[in-house]
């Protein structure tokens, strides 16, 4: 039996998003930070805490990502969970989940006229999808 890989996340981005090119690749990746919080209970107290992910996007959708989402503005990412393997500069194993978006919703108002023919996104979410 396969199991099911998907991964949908509504955040705000904690810093612009970042592209670079593989040098060996020339594959273009954007990385965006995304935060959410959660609501959890702890001896009788309601607190709340604030988890941030990693999203990778690759060629086009890297290239929209950075050209329209910044710091501070909500996105809805639908895409694959993996994990990044790698040796620090001291030798240690590291690991850090990543997901790697399929779709990206621009989901922050826009200011008027700034992108003719779209709707601010509170009205029509902008979906931006990664074609293979």
């Amino acid at each position: 039996m396969r199991g099911i890989n998907r991964v949908t996340i509504i955040g705000r981005l904690g810093r612009d998003p970042e592209l670079r090119v593989g040098a060996k690749t020339g594959k273009k990746v954007a990385t965006i930070s995304l935060a959410t919080n959660r609501a959890f209970k702890k001896d009788g107290e309601w607190h709340e805490a604030t988890d941030w992910h990693r999203v990778k996007c690759f060629d086009r959708l890297a290239e929209q990502v950075v050209e329209r989402l910044h710091k501070g503005e909500v996105a809805g990412v639908i895409g694959t969970l993996t994990y990044d393997k790698w040796t620090d500069a001291s030798g240690n194993a590291r690991v850090a989940a990543i997901v790697k978006a399929d779709q990206v919703e621009f989901m922050s108002p826009r200011r008027v006229g700034a992108f003719p023919g779209v709707q601010p996104a509170t009205a029509h979410p902008e979906a931006v999808q990664a074609h293979a």
